[in-house]
Protein backbone atom coordinates (compact mmCIF):
# COMPACT_ATOMS: atom_id res chain seq x y z
CA UNK A 1 0.00 0.00 0.00
CA UNK A 2 1.57 3.72 -0.71
CA UNK A 3 2.12 5.37 2.36
CA UNK A 4 -0.35 8.04 1.70
CA UNK A 5 -3.30 5.69 1.63
CA UNK A 6 -1.76 4.20 5.13
CA UNK A 7 -2.29 8.28 6.19
CA UNK A 8 -5.76 8.34 4.99
CA UNK A 9 -7.05 5.55 6.09
CA UNK A 10 -5.68 6.82 9.70
CA UNK A 11 -6.82 10.46 8.84
CA UNK A 12 -9.17 12.59 11.04
CA UNK A 13 -9.65 16.04 11.25
CA UNK A 14 -10.25 18.55 14.60
CA UNK A 15 -12.48 21.29 13.58
CA UNK A 16 -14.63 23.94 14.88
CA UNK A 17 -15.16 27.81 15.66
CA UNK A 18 -12.06 29.17 16.79
CA UNK A 19 -11.74 29.10 20.90
CA UNK A 20 -14.23 26.41 20.92
CA UNK A 21 -11.50 24.06 22.84
CA UNK A 22 -10.25 22.27 19.84
CA UNK A 23 -6.53 22.90 21.41
CA UNK A 24 -7.90 20.74 24.38
CA UNK A 25 -8.93 17.88 22.43
CA UNK A 26 -6.10 17.77 20.41
CA UNK A 27 -4.00 17.39 23.63
CA UNK A 28 -5.73 14.95 24.87
CA UNK A 29 -6.35 12.60 22.37
CA UNK A 30 -2.57 12.96 21.98
CA UNK A 31 -1.71 11.65 25.30
CA UNK A 32 -3.32 8.45 23.44
CA UNK A 33 -0.72 5.64 22.71
CA UNK A 34 -1.80 5.09 19.19
CA UNK A 35 -2.54 8.79 18.38
CA UNK A 36 -0.40 11.47 16.26
CA UNK A 37 -1.84 14.69 16.10
CA UNK A 38 1.01 17.79 14.43
CA UNK A 39 0.67 21.36 15.72
CA UNK A 40 -1.56 23.23 13.42
CA UNK A 41 -0.69 23.05 9.80
CA UNK A 42 -3.35 25.82 8.67
CA UNK A 43 -2.75 23.68 5.42
CA UNK A 44 -6.08 24.70 3.45
CA UNK A 45 -6.86 28.19 4.59
CA UNK A 46 -3.13 30.25 4.83
CA UNK A 47 -1.27 27.53 3.25
CA UNK A 48 -2.92 26.68 0.04
CA UNK A 49 -3.73 30.24 -0.03
CA UNK A 50 -0.28 30.98 -0.92
CA UNK A 51 -0.25 28.63 -3.90
CA UNK A 52 -3.96 28.59 -5.27
CA UNK A 53 -3.77 30.23 -8.56
CA UNK A 54 0.29 29.33 -9.38
CA UNK A 55 0.99 26.93 -12.09
CA UNK A 56 4.46 25.86 -10.59
CA UNK A 57 5.66 22.51 -10.40
CA UNK A 58 6.14 20.30 -7.41
CA UNK A 59 9.47 21.92 -6.33
CA UNK A 60 8.04 25.07 -6.46
CA UNK A 61 5.37 24.39 -4.15
CA UNK A 62 6.65 22.73 -1.47
CA UNK A 63 9.23 26.08 -1.95
CA UNK A 64 5.77 28.26 -1.50
CA UNK A 65 4.53 25.97 0.97
CA UNK A 66 7.60 25.89 3.44
CA UNK A 67 7.79 29.49 3.15
CA UNK A 68 5.11 29.36 6.44
CA UNK A 69 7.37 29.71 9.67
CA UNK A 70 4.41 27.21 11.06
CA UNK A 71 5.46 24.29 8.43
CA UNK A 72 9.46 25.22 9.04
CA UNK A 73 8.85 24.62 13.03
CA UNK A 74 7.71 20.98 11.92
CA UNK A 75 11.87 20.57 11.63
CA UNK A 76 10.88 18.59 8.61
CA UNK A 77 12.64 19.29 5.16
CA UNK A 78 10.62 19.82 1.25
CA UNK A 79 12.57 17.38 -0.04
CA UNK A 80 11.39 14.65 2.53
CA UNK A 81 7.86 16.04 1.40
CA UNK A 82 8.80 15.18 -1.84
CA UNK A 83 10.16 11.70 -1.27
CA UNK A 84 6.57 10.42 0.41
CA UNK A 85 4.72 11.31 -2.35
CA UNK A 86 6.17 8.62 -4.47
CA UNK A 87 4.56 8.80 -7.96
CA UNK A 88 1.45 10.25 -6.64
CA UNK A 89 0.70 14.10 -8.23
CA UNK A 90 1.53 17.23 -6.36
CA UNK A 91 -1.79 18.18 -5.51
CA UNK A 92 -2.45 20.30 -2.09
CA UNK A 93 -4.21 17.03 -0.75
CA UNK A 94 -1.46 14.96 -1.39
CA UNK A 95 1.08 17.14 -0.35
CA UNK A 96 -0.88 17.27 2.81
CA UNK A 97 -0.76 13.37 3.19
CA UNK A 98 2.76 13.88 2.75
CA UNK A 99 3.68 16.08 4.98
CA UNK A 100 1.46 14.44 7.59
CA UNK A 101 3.55 10.89 7.18
CA UNK A 102 6.73 12.73 7.49
CA UNK A 103 5.78 14.37 10.85
CA UNK A 104 4.04 10.87 12.41
CA UNK A 105 7.04 9.35 11.25
CA UNK A 106 9.64 11.73 12.74
CA UNK A 107 7.20 11.54 16.30
CA UNK A 108 9.32 9.06 17.20
CA UNK A 109 5.78 6.68 17.55
CA UNK A 110 4.20 4.40 15.22
CA UNK A 111 0.83 5.84 14.96
CA UNK A 112 -2.66 3.83 14.23
CA UNK A 113 -4.33 7.12 13.66
CA UNK A 114 -3.29 10.82 12.20
CA UNK A 115 -5.29 13.41 12.90
CA UNK A 116 -4.64 17.28 12.21
CA UNK A 117 -6.66 19.83 14.12
CA UNK A 118 -6.85 23.36 12.73
CA UNK A 119 -10.05 25.41 13.54
CA UNK A 120 -10.62 26.79 10.31
CA UNK A 121 -10.50 23.70 8.45
CA UNK A 122 -14.66 23.34 9.50
CA UNK A 123 -14.97 25.35 6.33
CA UNK A 124 -13.65 22.21 4.15
CA UNK A 125 -15.32 19.68 5.90
CA UNK A 126 -17.03 18.63 3.35
CA UNK A 127 -14.88 18.80 0.94
CA UNK A 128 -12.18 16.09 3.03
CA UNK A 129 -15.37 13.58 3.33
CA UNK A 130 -15.59 13.70 -0.53
CA UNK A 131 -12.03 13.42 -1.16
CA UNK A 132 -10.63 11.41 1.25
CA UNK A 133 -12.49 8.37 1.02
CA UNK A 134 -11.85 7.29 4.92
CA UNK A 135 -11.33 10.12 6.81
CA UNK A 136 -13.02 11.31 9.70
CA UNK A 137 -14.25 15.00 11.38
CA UNK A 138 -14.94 15.82 14.56
CA UNK A 139 -16.44 19.34 15.35
CA UNK A 140 -16.53 20.64 18.68
CA UNK A 141 -18.98 23.30 19.63
CA UNK A 142 -18.93 25.77 21.98
CA UNK A 143 -21.35 28.54 23.52
CA UNK A 144 -20.77 30.99 21.24
CA UNK A 145 -21.32 33.61 24.05
CA UNK A 146 -18.19 31.91 26.01
CA UNK A 147 -16.04 31.72 22.73
CA UNK A 148 -16.64 35.67 22.72
CA UNK A 149 -15.25 35.79 26.38
CA UNK A 150 -11.88 33.45 25.35
CA UNK A 151 -11.51 35.77 21.91
CA UNK A 152 -11.61 39.17 24.55
CA UNK A 153 -8.88 37.55 26.97
CA UNK A 154 -5.97 36.53 24.28
CA UNK A 155 -4.03 38.14 21.84
CA UNK A 156 -5.36 36.40 18.48
CA UNK A 157 -8.20 36.33 16.23
CA UNK A 158 -11.11 39.13 16.96
CA UNK A 159 -12.21 40.95 19.42
CA UNK A 160 -15.55 41.71 18.33
CA UNK A 161 -18.86 40.53 18.83
CA UNK A 162 -19.01 40.39 14.41
CA UNK A 163 -16.12 38.72 14.10
CA UNK A 164 -17.60 35.97 16.84
CA UNK A 165 -20.88 35.60 15.48
CA UNK A 166 -19.84 35.24 11.98
CA UNK A 167 -17.57 32.56 12.48
CA UNK A 168 -19.48 30.71 14.72
CA UNK A 169 -22.18 30.51 12.49
CA UNK A 170 -20.53 29.08 9.67
CA UNK A 171 -19.68 26.55 12.13
CA UNK A 172 -22.46 25.56 12.65
CA UNK A 173 -24.18 25.93 9.55
CA UNK A 174 -21.79 23.22 8.40
CA UNK A 175 -22.40 21.42 11.64
CA UNK A 176 -26.12 20.84 11.02
CA UNK A 177 -25.96 19.66 7.18
CA UNK A 178 -23.03 17.25 8.45
CA UNK A 179 -24.51 15.89 11.57
CA UNK A 180 -26.22 12.83 9.71
CA UNK A 181 -22.61 11.76 7.69
CA UNK A 182 -21.53 8.76 9.34
CA UNK A 183 -17.69 9.94 9.26
CA UNK A 184 -18.45 13.73 10.88
CA UNK A 185 -18.69 13.31 14.96
CA UNK A 186 -19.89 16.69 17.10
CA UNK A 187 -19.38 17.25 20.51
CA UNK A 188 -19.71 19.86 23.46
CA UNK A 189 -17.13 21.40 24.99
CA UNK A 190 -19.36 22.08 27.89
CA UNK A 191 -19.53 18.18 27.97
CA UNK A 192 -15.78 17.90 27.47
CA UNK A 193 -15.11 20.22 30.39
CA UNK A 194 -18.10 19.12 32.92
CA UNK A 195 -17.64 15.22 32.01
CA UNK A 196 -14.18 14.50 29.75
CA UNK A 197 -14.17 10.77 30.46
CA UNK A 198 -17.49 9.79 29.26
CA UNK A 199 -16.86 12.48 26.64
CA UNK A 200 -13.65 10.82 25.35
CA UNK A 201 -14.96 7.57 25.20
CA UNK A 202 -17.32 8.80 23.00
CA UNK A 203 -14.92 10.25 20.68
CA UNK A 204 -12.27 6.51 20.97
CA UNK A 205 -15.62 4.62 20.41
CA UNK A 206 -15.83 7.25 17.08
CA UNK A 207 -12.64 6.69 15.98
CA UNK A 208 -12.52 2.77 16.72
CA UNK A 209 -9.70 2.88 19.09
CA UNK A 210 -9.73 1.39 22.61
CA UNK A 211 -10.02 4.43 25.61
CA UNK A 212 -7.07 5.12 27.06
CA UNK A 213 -7.46 6.67 30.96
CA UNK A 214 -4.03 8.81 29.93
CA UNK A 215 -5.79 10.89 28.09
CA UNK A 216 -7.03 12.76 31.55
CA UNK A 217 -3.57 13.80 32.70
CA UNK A 218 -3.00 15.27 29.06
CA UNK A 219 -1.79 18.39 31.19
CA UNK A 220 1.39 16.86 32.70
CA UNK A 221 2.71 16.36 29.06
CA UNK A 222 6.29 16.61 28.28
CA UNK A 223 5.44 18.26 25.17
CA UNK A 224 3.71 21.74 24.76
CA UNK A 225 1.95 20.45 21.27
CA UNK A 226 2.72 24.41 20.43
CA UNK A 227 5.31 27.11 19.54
CA UNK A 228 5.86 29.72 22.35
CA UNK A 229 4.51 31.97 19.59
CA UNK A 230 1.12 30.37 19.84
CA UNK A 231 1.39 30.39 23.98
CA UNK A 232 -2.29 31.20 23.63
CA UNK A 233 -3.25 27.32 23.97
CA UNK A 234 -1.06 27.69 27.11
CA UNK A 235 -4.42 26.39 29.12
CA UNK A 236 -4.04 22.98 27.78
CA UNK A 237 -0.94 22.78 30.10
CA UNK A 238 -3.57 23.08 32.99
CA UNK A 239 -6.56 20.68 34.40
CA UNK A 240 -9.24 21.99 32.28
CA UNK A 241 -11.26 24.87 33.75
CA UNK A 242 -14.61 24.00 34.81
CA UNK A 243 -15.59 27.75 36.00
CA UNK A 244 -14.90 28.66 32.21
CA UNK A 245 -17.79 27.14 31.39
CA UNK A 246 -20.06 29.96 32.43
CA UNK A 247 -18.20 32.55 33.13
CA UNK A 248 -19.37 34.46 29.94
CA UNK A 249 -22.10 35.44 32.72
CA UNK A 250 -20.04 37.48 34.89
CA UNK A 251 -17.58 38.62 31.81
CA UNK A 252 -19.78 39.64 29.24
CA UNK A 253 -21.99 43.04 29.67
CA UNK A 254 -25.91 42.42 28.66
CA UNK A 255 -25.40 44.40 25.76
CA UNK A 256 -22.54 41.76 24.04
CA UNK A 257 -25.08 39.27 25.45
CA UNK A 258 -28.09 40.61 23.63
CA UNK A 259 -26.32 41.52 20.56
CA UNK A 260 -24.80 37.58 20.30
CA UNK A 261 -28.68 36.60 20.57
CA UNK A 262 -29.71 38.85 18.38
CA UNK A 263 -27.83 37.71 15.65
CA UNK A 264 -27.23 33.76 16.52
CA UNK A 265 -30.28 33.08 18.74
CA UNK A 266 -32.21 30.89 16.27
CA UNK A 267 -28.71 29.02 15.65
CA UNK A 268 -28.46 28.80 19.31
CA UNK A 269 -31.27 27.54 20.46
CA UNK A 270 -31.08 24.40 17.90
CA UNK A 271 -27.65 23.58 18.93
CA UNK A 272 -29.54 23.29 22.58
CA UNK A 273 -28.08 26.52 24.15
CA UNK A 274 -30.94 28.73 26.26
CA UNK A 275 -31.42 32.71 25.52
CA UNK A 276 -30.64 35.20 28.41
CA UNK A 277 -33.50 36.96 26.47
CA UNK A 278 -31.79 40.35 26.93
CA UNK A 279 -31.83 43.34 24.47
CA UNK A 280 -30.21 46.16 22.92
CA UNK A 281 -31.41 49.29 21.13
CA UNK A 282 -30.66 49.63 17.71
CA UNK A 283 -28.89 45.98 17.46
CA UNK A 284 -28.44 46.37 13.34
CA UNK A 285 -26.61 49.81 13.61
CA UNK A 286 -24.59 48.18 17.11
CA UNK A 287 -23.54 45.10 14.77
CA UNK A 288 -23.03 46.88 11.60
CA UNK A 289 -20.59 48.86 14.25
CA UNK A 290 -19.08 45.75 15.45
CA UNK A 291 -18.35 44.50 11.97
CA UNK A 292 -16.55 47.99 10.83
CA UNK A 293 -14.35 47.37 14.03
CA UNK A 294 -13.74 44.20 13.17
CA UNK A 295 -12.44 45.08 10.10
CA UNK A 296 -10.38 47.90 11.24
CA UNK A 297 -9.06 45.73 14.16
CA UNK A 298 -7.67 43.37 11.00
CA UNK A 299 -5.50 45.97 9.27
CA UNK A 300 -4.05 47.95 12.27
CA UNK A 301 -3.92 45.54 15.00
CA UNK A 302 -4.18 41.75 13.74
CA UNK A 303 -2.08 41.89 10.41
CA UNK A 304 0.91 43.90 12.42
CA UNK A 305 0.62 41.28 15.26
CA UNK A 306 1.46 38.70 12.53
CA UNK A 307 4.11 39.95 11.22
CA UNK A 308 5.74 40.51 14.29
CA UNK A 309 4.90 37.06 14.95
CA UNK A 310 6.49 35.46 11.96
CA UNK A 311 9.30 37.70 12.46
CA UNK A 312 9.83 36.34 16.08
CA UNK A 313 9.38 32.83 14.80
CA UNK A 314 11.80 32.67 11.87
CA UNK A 315 14.23 34.33 14.01
CA UNK A 316 14.10 31.64 16.65
CA UNK A 317 13.75 28.65 14.14
CA UNK A 318 17.15 30.18 12.13
CA UNK A 319 18.68 30.49 15.54
CA UNK A 320 18.06 26.52 16.23
CA UNK A 321 19.32 25.90 13.05
CA UNK A 322 22.88 27.69 13.80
Amino acid sequence: MHKLDEVENRLFFIVGCGRSGTTLLKSMLNSHPDIFLPAETLFFTSVTKRVKNRHVDTKAKLSLIFENWWIQDFGISPSEVLQQLNGRDSSMENLFLALLSVAAQKSGTKPMLIGEKTPSHVNHAEHFLKHYQHCKIIQIIRDPRAVFTSYKSVPVGTSQVAGVTQEWSKALKIHFSLQQHDRYLSIIYEDLALNPEETMRTVCAFLKTPYEPEMMNFYKRTRSGFSIEQNHHQNTLSPVFTENVDSWKSKLTKAQVALIEYKLGELMLKAGYTLEGYTVLCPRIRFQFSRLMDILSMLVVRKPRQIMKRYRALKRIKGHLL
